[in-house]
């Protein structure tokens, strides 16, 4: 990320008008077909503003959303595991630590929330997002048989709080 595009860099939470935009970015962000089901709608991007148990933070630069952090903090509180439901980056802002800086503030208010961790799934073949995620600390515990779309295999990786 040059001087100038970090400094512009504002994490916020999203706003309704945000919604076509982060349709445009998730499409773009998830294109490869095993994700095509999985993809988030407007529909399931107004629901998410609604939800309490939701944490939504958009990246924005010079006024334009450029990516944004889909998290659950409701799914597992007998384990007291976080969800981190959807990272998506506009492909052509890639590479300028737009994704780590939210899942890194997701982590932050996560564990602050004193959960013991945060799961998440990732296709197989996607290995950037194995290599990015396991460069946040995330680990692999287990392998999703036909995870997405029935035909390709997940995987279920964990961040523990130390």
């Amino acid at each position: 990320m040059t001087r100038s595009s970090a400094a512009t860099l504002k994490l916020r939470r999203p706003r309704i008008t945000d919604i076509p935009r982060l349709v445009e970015i998730e499409r773009a962000a998830f294109a490869a077909g095993y994700y095509r089901e999985h993809r988030l709608t407007a529909a399931d991007f107004e629901m998410l503003l609604r939800r309490d148990e939701t944490f939504f933070l958009v990246a924005e630069s010079r006024r334009l959303v450029v990516g944004d952090l889909v998290g659950d903090l409701s799914l597992s509180k007998a384990k007291r595991l976080a969800r981190l439901d959807s990272i998506a980056v506009d492909p052509e802002w890639g590479a300028r630590r737009i994704g780590s800086r939210l899942a890194r503030r997701f982590l932050a208010h996560a564990h602050r929330l004193g959960y013991r961790g945060v799961t998440l799934e990732v296709a197989v073949p996607n290995r950037g997002a194995q290599r990015f995620f396991s460069g946040l600390g995330f680990r692999r515990p287990r392998r999703l048989a036909k995870y997405y779309n029935g035909r390709v295999d997940g995987l279920r990786m964990t961040y523990k709080f130390r």
